[in-house]
């Protein structure tokens, strides 16, 4: 299935911010796409990627049911570019190594907040928490839970 991508920057004027028109060719058996992007809101990078995605999600839907693969809804495609892939699975690889000696990860925890109490352990937006503040809202929280529940001490909790 070969295919190009072409951004003609020349041609600025467009009747609609983003649009795009699929035309097959019964005498050459093949599918063409053309995508037309408003310049002002779109960079051509952008424009170039949904091109890529696009095309990635007609070559996954025309080749999945010619090699006799289960049938897929397009739902269920994936539209990820492999560098994405490998950017996803690099930022992704978050596996520690947990000393032998404790075997649950709240130990693991209470161990980062004996070592760094005063750092911050949460940051989201403008807000933050140290390890020990994170500490004091874990325990009101499990209190509350058990108080108001009908958990017996040593029960398991998902």
């Amino acid at each position: 299935m070969s295919y190009s991508i072409q951004i003609n920057t020349d041609e600025i004027a467009s009747k609609f911010d983003f649009s795009s028109s699929i035309i097959y060719d019964t005498i050459t058996d093949q599918l063409s796409c053309t995508i037309d992007a408003y310049l002002d809101l779109f960079n051509p990078s952008t424009t170039y990627k949904i091109g890529q995605q696009f095309q990635i999600l007609l070559q996954h839907l025309f080749t999945s049911n010619s090699m006799n693969e289960t049938y897929q809804s397009i739902h269920e495609s994936s539209i990820i570019l492999p560098n994405e892939k490998i950017l996803m699975a690099s930022m992704n690889n978050t596996q520690t190594l947990f000393s032998s000696s404790n075997h649950c990860i709240q130990h693991e925890f209470i161990q980062q907040v004996n070592k760094q109490s005063q750092k911050i352990a949460i940051e989201i937006d403008e807000q933050s928490l140290t390890y020990n503040e994170l500490l004091y809202y874990a325990q009101c929280l499990s209190l509350q839970f058990l108080t108001n529940s009908n958990f017996i001490p040593g029960s398991v909790v998902c």
